[in-house]
């Protein structure tokens, strides 16, 4: 792929990352990711100056689901691998687009697919995005405390077995696996049966 190819797409596709048109925001984020894996070099200070910013609300969009959600995971994953120092700023990046963000139009599951995603990806910043979301655990009122318990969910079944005692402490861990698979009931069954930690 040339090396001056990115700088010259990548601008362009910037005008479709929005939820107007989902289909052409799922194409875009495709496009984004085979740049990023096929030149990261010159893709990813592109994509970090130019579009990601616009992409950090995305992750919690009602809007985006099924196949745009699957090109947004690849897109994240694609990025963490351009450049593994990226992904300890991706995620502060997208728990404060998702505080930020209305609550009736977020997705709190999307967001910590996103993370769950970015975590696989680049395993080294695992003990510390546990670490993280467990310190939102303890308090009993938090604005991402969903979005918390559902990363740990995922990362649960990402990593199954693979995660030690430390990391698996019970209760959030078989409350977040819970709501991973059964997402819809989640607002509900998260306010009665989760009272302390």
């Amino acid at each position: 792929m040339p090396a001056d190819l990115a700088p010259h797409i990548i601008p362009q596709l910037s005008s479709y990352l929005t939820t107007s048109d989902i289909v052409l925001l799922s194409q875009s984020l495709t496009t984004l990711t085979i740049l990023l894996q096929y030149s990261p070099a010159s893709s990813f200070p592109e994509v970090e100056s130019i579009v990601l910013q616009d992409i950090y609300p995305l992750a919690h969009s009602n809007l985006v689901s099924g196949t745009c959600l699957d090109s947004l995971l690849g897109f994240f994953g694609a990025l963490v691998e351009a450049d593994g120092q990226i992904a300890s700023h991706l995620i502060p990046g997208l728990v404060t687009s998702l505080k930020k963000a209305d609550p009736k139009f977020s997705v709190p599951g999307n967001v910590a697919k996103v993370v769950s995603r970015i975590v696989r990806n680049q395993i080294s910043v695992a003990a510390g995005v546990i670490a993280e979301f467990t310190k939102s655990l303890k308090v009993r009122v938090s604005p991402c405390l969903l979005c918390d318990i559902l990363t740990r969910g995922f990362k649960g079944r990402c990593q199954g077995s693979r995660l030690t005692s430390r990391f698996k402490s019970p209760r959030p861990w078989r409350i977040g696996s819970f709501h991973v698979g059964m997402f819809q009931f989640s607002p509900s069954l998260f306010i009665n049966d989760f009272p302390v930690i």
